[in-house]
């Protein structure tokens, strides 16, 4: 008589390094939480992951909303309705945001897991977003580099996106002509000045908004060495290395040591600012096929710069991986495209800094 078939689960032979080198890979907060329920092995696996990615949704208006739940933006749209009237009463979809917004406490979700080093955080956007739109999506993009305050922040915008054959499919552009275009010009009408204006103060107000909420998640996640939150359109990144993480924990537990408690704040404090502004009327993008009318680029540090750091981007890997280069595949979407275009531009006004050629300089006070 045979002797009855033993099964034999394969799942079970799999080292727990490998499971975990797994899940790390999986990273989407909601399939990991999900995991939790499948075995007890797995759920003990999963709360060791140490790179974590968390699409965090809006929370439904609430007449009453609870105290330490919620991330309220209504400042930030009060305050780009403001700087708007200001400014000009007649420019259209330059503002940060038009809804009040709040979102759900990442750390509600976030505390099962006690080995996060690296977190990536997507918000939805708020409002109408910043800068113009064409139907490919937003035409501005920046990143923003933060410690305990703002250390850079690189704005890359435009008016216009047209379409107009890549290389191979129509004549070969004379060279000449290629420089014309590309040629930068510090004289800026009042109109446009005050457009970018409008872009610069929006952008800051965005990254200020949401280097506040980092803030608490750093302190809860004590293992926690690189942070960043960007929005589902891919138009803004807030961005903290190992060494700004360190930075904001020590300044948290000195202000614990001092007995100092500040009450929650819906942004960070920007300091005290200057920035260079490079803007060419139109360039041409053979490599993509684009043309980009009134490409803007904006380079923003700290006046009081503590760290001897000049005012450049070229180093900085988080500016050069949003702005194109190290883009994911999967990231494009129907947006890839534009994405290509905003790369080939980057690089183009690295060419233009690179000859010091003509920018211009302004100064903002802290807000």
């Amino acid at each position: 008589m045979d002797s009855p078939s033993v099964r034999v689960d394969c799942f079970d032979r799999l080292p727990d390094e490998l499971l975990l080198l797994i899940l790390n890979r999986v990273r989407d907060a909601k399939s990991l939480t999900r995991c939790l329920a499948v075995s007890k092995r797995f759920g003990l696996l999963v709360l060791h992951a140490d790179a974590v990615f968390l699409p965090v949704q809006r929370r439904p208006a609430s007449p009453a909303p609870k105290r330490g739940l919620e991330f309220p933006l209504n400042f930030l749209a009060k305050t780009a309705r403001f700087i708007r009237r200001i400014i000009t009463s007649k420019m259209e979809s330059s503002g940060c945001c038009e809804d009040e917004c709040s979102y759900y406490d990442p750390q509600e979700i976030l505390k099962p897991f006690t080995e996060i080093h690296s977190l990536d955080i997507e918000v939805p956007m708020c409002g109408r977003g910043v800068g113009l739109k064409n139907s490919d999506g937003f035409l501005l993009k920046w990143a923003a580099d933060f410690g305990t305050s703002l250390n850079s922040c690189t704005i890359l915008g435009a008016n216009s996106l047209e379409f107009m054959g890549r290389r191979h499919e129509s004549s070969e552009p004379q060279e000449e002509e290629k420089a014309e275009s590309s040629e930068p010009t510090a004289i800026l009408s009042e109109k446009e000045l005050n457009l970018r204006v409008v872009w610069i103060i929006s952008c800051l107000i965005a990254a200020a908004s949401r280097h506040a909420l980092l803030k608490d998640l750093i302190e809860e996640n004590t293992k926690l060495e690189e942070v960043e939150i960007s929005d589902a359109a891919k138009q803004g990144k807030l961005w903290m290395g190992k060494e700004q993480v360190d930075e904001v924990r020590k300044s948290a537990k000195i202000g614990t040591k001092s007995g100092s408690e500040s009450m929650p704040l819906e942004r960070s404090v920007v300091p005290e600012l200057k920035m260079k502004l490079w803007f060419v009327p139109q360039m041409k993008l053979p490599e993509t096929g684009y043309v980009m009318n009134g490409a803007t680029l904006v380079l923003i540090r700290p006046a009081k710069d503590t760290k001897h750091q000049s005012i450049k981007d070229e180093e900085d890997s988080y500016v050069h991986d949003w702005f194109g280069e190290g883009r994911r595949e999967e990231d494009g979407g129907d947006n890839r495209d534009r994405d290509r275009a905003f790369s080939e531009a980057m690089r183009e006004m690295r060419k233009i800094m690179k000859g010091k050629r003509n920018f211009t300089t302004m100064e903002m006070n802290s807000f």
